[in-house]
């Protein structure tokens, strides 16, 4: 059942990802000849400048690679990664993640990586105090002032004042310390060895429980959240975590007119930008699995992804096996009998 709002030449249309409804996330447009003809004639120009290119074509090439990517593929609007998590147990601890993972067509790995917490100094040195240094620092400083108060000739009485005053003196000379450093968490989103882009990762990153404390600021690929902002009961739990990194790996069997279409969209976005949506059901967080919902293929442009394909990896298999299926081509879905 489609949902359909329509706007002009174009239509909001609800998407299925596996078992889940996904309300007006595509927007689809209209097919006129009008359209197929300035298609056609976008690929035509694209072809003849890659035939024989020089550099001053380039910036002209990018513009129609552009727009033959708003012309040719469906909108997605992204913003679904964000809306929709999952929970799982961790080593006693409950963790929200999310939903969706996203892998690059040449890989199969999707992970998140949540680091203990840093002190980063002025300069940008990490320096990490643990628990027992804060000990250390308040124990040196009541020996040093027990041993002061001693030498004084008060013996009992100027130890224990002195060793107060050296309890407060080594917490005080901490707290300066740390008052001088940034407490972070660095979140990093990847397919592979590499960060996600912006476009994936942003929507991703608002899942993770420190996100709903404080948003985060990028660096270098990397979410960074203030810990500062964030409660001690939360900052307690990924404390105790640690250095944690949690990843899906997937495979799955891509039908032949899915990958032609691949081939045709890496035309466009460039292999590099081309991705499997697929969902990660809490058991399949640090585990691998044989995907059998309808994953997406999603091409990136500007910022914005593009509805390539979605199949049902299960479909070849049935076809192998003698069971029927008949296939529904658009959007490449697959209809089981």
């Amino acid at each position: 059942m489609i949902n359909e709002q329509i706007i002009c030449e174009e239509r909001k249309q609800d998407l299925y990802l596996g078992r889940t409804r996904i309300p007006n996330a595509l927007l689809v447009i209209n097919m006129t000849p009008e359209r197929v003809r300035k298609i056609a004639g976008l690929d035509r120009f694209i072809n003849e400048i890659r035939t024989n290119q020089l550099p001053v074509e380039q910036r002209q090439l990018q513009k129609s690679l552009e727009e033959i990517t708003i012309l040719r593929y469906p909108q997605l609007d992204l913003s679904f990664l964000s809306t929709m998590t999952c929970e799982l147990d961790y080593e006693g601890q409950k963790v929200r993640l999310p939903r969706f993972g996203v892998y690059n067509i040449d890989g199969q790995d999707f992970s998140i990586n949540i680091s203990d917490t840093d002190y980063m100094n002025e300069e940008g040195f990490r320096i990490h105090i643990p628990a027992p240094i804060h000990a250390l620092s308040t124990i040196a400083g009541s020996i040093s002032g027990s041993l002061i108060g001693a030498n004084q000739g008060y013996q009992i009485t100027g130890a224990l004042v002195g060793a107060l005053l050296g309890v407060l003196a080594g917490s005080l000379t901490l707290k300066g310390l740390n008052s001088r450093m940034e407490d972070n968490y660095k979140t990093s989103i990847l397919s592979g060895t590499r960060n996600l882009p912006s476009a994936f990762r942003d929507e991703l990153g608002k899942c993770i429980e420190l996100s709903d404390y404080i948003v985060p600021t990028e660096k270098d690929g990397l979410l960074i959240h203030d810990a500062r902002k964030i409660p001690s009961k939360v900052r307690e739990k990924f404390c105790r975590m640690g250095d944690t990194t949690f990843s899906s790996e997937v495979g799955f069997t891509v039908p032949s007119k899915t990958k032609e279409e691949i081939k045709q969209a890496a035309q466009y976005f460039g292999r590099q930008n081309i991705y499997f949506i697929a969902e990660v059901k809490p058991e399949d967080w640090n585990a691998t699995r044989l995907i059998e919902e309808d994953p997406l293929v999603v091409g990136l442009s500007r910022g914005k992804g593009y509805l390539v394909d979605s199949f049902n990896p299960t479909a070849l298999e049935k076809v192998v096996s003698g069971k029927d299926c008949e296939v529904n081509y658009e959007f490449g879905q697959f209809s089981q009998n």
